[in-house]
This record gives structure tokens, sequence and C-alpha cells, in this order.
């Protein structure tokens, strides 16, 4: 699952194009661009001046005419976003065209599959796949396992690209937009993206689609900020290029019994280790980073023996302490943030090599870069520290927390100026922990009689927090109107099939499913609405379900423009729902599945 450009492992660092210039994109650090359309003579030029490479779909004439030596920066052909089994037929033509024109053989072929995707993985060279988890009901720290999910489902003999977020869903800036007038801007905070990279990593991806709706080279405070969370977190992935592009993916260490929230993943290649550290909290889907730096210790019994470790920080490398032992090495890491990346190794070469990458780039660190986007988020901060205020609902907590981050932040700009790095680094990773532990604060304590954030959008966000508090007090003067849904309380089964209520089973090896009115589910009245998925073989257990055997779609709810609307039920599941990370997903059509409800064990 190598890439392999030229002859030289690549790591993909793909973004979508929105118009910005190459040069402008490469500085960022971004080696492809994915263009919509087919990438013009003039657009050939100048990624072959500058080096970087481009996807995009084929030309019109595929079938026809043959693709020409000038598309030779193409480095894969775009076959289609959002693929299924449906799609799979018109991408099987397209693919064959692809093959009889192009000049150059072997070109990939790259499609992105929201469904049935081996069978998208079957027809293409790389399966493209991702979630947009940021402020979304979907576990960020599941992310690494529905990328392997994936993996594993086509035989690790395809590269699998992930895509990672940058920016929240439409879906969501759309819901926010109808319940406020004058939206605020809504930067994601870079230590969740810096968290899908790690999980993507993690999960076996061979390549990271950066998803950017919006134009990266706008001068909007934004914009700007999103830019230079993209520029810290590619110079941070420069360091982990030998390992992440070609390395061979070892799996979780042993859980350490001293800390059971820390995950270690290895990765190895023929001269080091990479270990990949991560300390999740599993709402990082809402905020990331807000578990303290401690002091951690975990034992990686397959280390070489001969191996020194290094923390590979924001200021330098770091010699770490460690104990070796029949039963391998024990590493210990201070002040270590909640995630780290540490090298084993002996060789002066990939010691050298990660030396060299701390180099200034422009005049600018990642040091440098890190403060800045520090200073950045504590400013938003403050300021809606004090709209919280005016509206008499500041909290103690919140603004205690800002004030540390004060410190913290000083502190780590006074040691860059010193030049001690290595204690400003970790002065910056106490300023963003208790930022994030703000931001938990802000948007924790407005859910009140609201069961999840899913039915609350403007708590996603801390900037939205003040917006939240309005639209409760609207809320409470308003009155709710009697359910407007057909059937929706399951007890006339003729009326909700006269309705419009469909059962929607779909074929699958793997189970079988049951629909019923039944008296066993009723939580208020005579019956409820009892939904059954069982293995076909009780012997087995159950796989990836690549598609939702079981759909159950209401019939249409008339709505007036600017309307709010509440869904509301109660959902009983006794058992952990196997084969999808999803669960039971409830979605409504106006939201999609950015904003749906994901459960998988519930008991009432």
């Amino acid at each position: 699952t190598v890439l392999l450009a030229k002859g030289k492992p690549l790591f993909p660092k793909v973004i979508e194009h929105n118009g910005e210039k190459f040069e402008f994109l490469k500085a960022i650090g971004f080696n492809v661009v994915q263009l919509k359309r087919t990438a013009t003579f003039e657009q050939l030029r100048e990624a072959s001046e500058l080096g970087i490479w481009l996807i995009c779909p084929p030309p019109s004439s595929i079938g026809l005419q043959p693709i020409p030596f000038e598309f030779d920066r193409v480095l894969a052909w775009d076959v289609g976003r959002g693929l299924e089994g449906r799609n799979v037929p018109m991408v099987e033509r397209t693919v064959r065209e692809i093959r009889e024109s192009d000049s150059r053989f072997g070109r990939l072929v790259v499609g992105h599959a929201v469904a049935e995707w081996s069978q998208v993985a079957r027809i293409t060279d790389i399966l493209s796949a991702g979630q947009e988890p940021i402020g979304t009901s979907f576990i960020a720290s599941q992310y690494s396992d529905w990328i392997a999910q994936r993996r594993n489902s086509i035989g690790n003999e395809k590269p699998v690209w992930a895509d990672i977020q940058t920016e929240l869903s439409s879906a969501l800036e759309s819901q926010i937009g109808l319940l406020t007038d004058q939206p605020p801007p809504l930067p994601v905070e870079p230590q969740q993206i810096k968290f899908l990279v790690y999980e993507a990593i993690v999960g076996g991806a061979r390549g990271l689609r950066f998803r950017s709706r919006n134009r990266l080279d706008g001068i909007d405070p934004v914009t700007m900020l999103r830019l230079l969370t993209l520029r810290w977190i590619n110079a941070e992935l420069n360091q982990l290029e030998p390992w992440i592009m070609g390395g061979a993916l070892m799996g979780q260490l042993p859980e350490s019994p001293l800390h059971p929230n820390l995950e270690v993943t290895a990765i190895n290649t023929n001269r080091s280790r990479l270990l990949i550290i991560q300390r999740p909290t599993h709402h990082e889907q809402y905020v990331a980073g807000d578990q303290p730096p401690a002091t951690i210790t975990f034992r990686d019994s397959a280390s070489p023996f001969s191996d020194n470790a290094y923390l590979v920080g924001q200021s330098g490398l770091v010699t770490l302490a460690n104990t070796r032992g029949v039963t391998g090495t024990e590493i210990k890491i201070d002040n270590c943030p909640f995630t780290a990346a540490v090298v084993m190794t002996q060789d002066p070469v990939v010691v050298n090599r990660l030396t060299q990458s701390y180099q200034p780039t422009a005049n600018e660190t990642i040091l440098t870069m890190h403060t800045q986007i520090t200073q950045q988020w504590l400013a938003i901060q403050q300021l809606i520290d004090a709209q919280m205020g005016k509206m008499g609902r500041g909290s103690v907590i919140v603004s205690g927390a800002h004030n540390e981050a004060v410190n913290s932040l000083r502190n780590a700009m006074a040691m860059i100026e010193q030049g001690s790095l290595q204690a400003a680094e970790n002065f910056l990773h106490e300023a963003d922990m208790k930022l994030a532990t703000a931001r938990r604060e802000l948007v924790t304590e407005p859910l009140g009689m609201f069961q999840s954030k899913t039915s609350a959008p403007l708590t996603t966000h801390c900037s939205l927090v003040p917006l939240h508090w309005e639209l409760v007090a609207k809320l409470g003067t308003s009155r709710l109107n009697p359910n407007g849904l057909v059937g929706g309380d399951f007890e006339d089964l003729e009326l909700m099939l006269n309705s419009g209520w469909q059962n929607r089973q779909l074929d699958n090896r793997q189970v079988v499913t049951l629909v019923e009115q039944n008296e066993d589910a009723a939580f208020d009245g005579r019956y409820g609405l009892k939904l059954m998925i069982t293995p076909r073989d009780p012997q087995q257990a159950i796989g990836a379900i690549e598609t939702p055997p079981l759909i159950i779609e209401s019939p249409p709810v008339p709505v007036r423009g600017g309307q709010l609307v509440r869904i509301h039920g109660w959902v009983k599941i006794p058992q952990l729902i196997q084969g999808s990370m999803d669960g039971l997903k409830i979605t409504d059509s106006l939201a999609g599945a950015a904003m749906a409800e994901r459960l998988s064990l519930i008991h009432i």
C-alpha cells in the first residue's frame, strides 16, 4: 500500500482546490491539489514547475482520444465522490475507458465511497473515505477504528486515504444560520484537527485529504487562523512522513495499568519505530485537548534493546528516560500533552533528519506557529467570556481557566525570548489545556433540558453559547404544538401504512431483519415499533456492515420556513449494536447525516 511517485515514496497531503494559486497551497505544506474539474494545460504546467501533484476527473474525451503526456502531473484520476453500490456500473465503465485511453500505463484511480466501499475499492486503486465528526454525534476517538474497518474489509491490499475536517460541516452551519440572524465566526479548534490526523494515521491511512469548502487565501480572521493551523499541522506531519508514508502499522501496545486512557500505536520502519501517543477523553468531536499535561510511563516490549527514545517535540528532539529490561523498554514522558510522538532508534541518519525538520520556514518554526495559534484562541475566548458576563451568565471556572491560560502564555513567550524552548513548549501545552477546559465548560453547562448536542446545535461551538442562551429564553415563552407526525405513536399500523411510513429492508448476507408493531416495545401507550437485526449464522460474529440493512422512513411533516421543530421520542437498545459504529442512526431530511443522532446502547 506504499504509494510511489516517480519512484519515490509519497505521503499525499491533499487539499481541495477552491481557486487558490498552487504556489500558495504548496507553501502551506500540501503536496497534492484535488481539482473539481479536469486540469487545464496551464494548471498542469504550474504544477510541474512547482513539483506538486494533481488529482482531477479524467478528460471528457476518454474512450475516444488518448490522454496525452501533458497530464503527467496528475497523480490519480478522480472517478467520483460520495460513491456507493448503485454507482459501481458507471464507475466501472469510466475506469475501463481511462485504462484504454491513458498514455501512462498504471496511473492510479481514486474513488470516494460513502457506502459499499469494498465494491468501490474493487474497481479503483485507492479508496478515499471519511467522516466529518466535529460538532456531530460521531465519536471522534472512533475514527481510527472506522478507517481500519474499511481498510481491513478490502484486505489491506489497497491504500486508504482519510478525510480530515477543517471546517464545520455545511449542514451544521446551515442549521446554525437558520437559528440565528448573525452567526459568529466558527473556527475549528486546532487540537481537533490534529486529533483527527492522529486518528487517521493510527487507523492506517496512507494519505490525508483535507476538506475545504472555502478559499484559504482570504484575509478574514477565521480563514487566516485556519491557514495558520494547517501550516502548523503540515509541519508536524513532515516530521512523521518516513513512518506514515511507508512504515508497517504494528497496532496498539498493551494498555498501561497506570494510565487506562493512554493509547500508544507503533509504526515500524527498517531502522526505527514510531510510537503515536494519544490520551483521548472521547468527546474530541466537541472539545479536544482538555486533558492536563501529565507524566506518563508505558512499556514497549517490541523495541530493540539498543534503541534510544526521543520525544518529537515542537521545539526539538527530547531524549527520554527509559529503562530496559527483559520484558521490554519502559519509557517515561514528563508533561506529556494529549497527543505526542516518540521515535525509537539508534540510527544517526534518522536523528539528523528529525533535527533538520526544526529549521525555520519563512522565519517561522513549529513552536512560533503554535504560539500564534494559542494567542488567537485566547483572544477569541476572552471575547466570549465578556459576552457571557454581559448576559449575567459568567462562569468562575471559565474566567479562572482564561486567567491561567494568560499566565501560561506569558511564561511561554518569556521562555522563548530567553531561548528556553522546551520550557516554552510546556507552558504552551498548559495554556492550550486551560483554554480547552474553558471551552468544555462553556459548551457543557448550557445543555440543561436538551439530551444531546445534536438537539442543541448552538452548543456545538463555544462561540455559539451566548446565542444558545438567547434561543433558550425564546423557547421558554413558546408553546409546542401537538405531534405533527402522523402515526408517530405507532399505535395504528393501518394508519401508518396509509400515511406513508416505509420499511426498507435490504438484502444482507450477514444478518436477518425484522420490523413489527409490538407491545413489549411500548413506552407510552399500547404499542411501540420493534426493530431487530440478528446474525444469519448465530455461530459467527457480525463483521463490518457496509450499508444499513434496515431503514424506517416516516412520512413528511409539513413545516413553515423559519419554524422551530423538535424531533422527540423514546428509544431502547438492550444490546450493543455490532457491525456499525453508527449504531441506530436517526436522521432528518433537512439537516442530513451531519446532524444525525447516533445511539448504540440505551436502557430506559
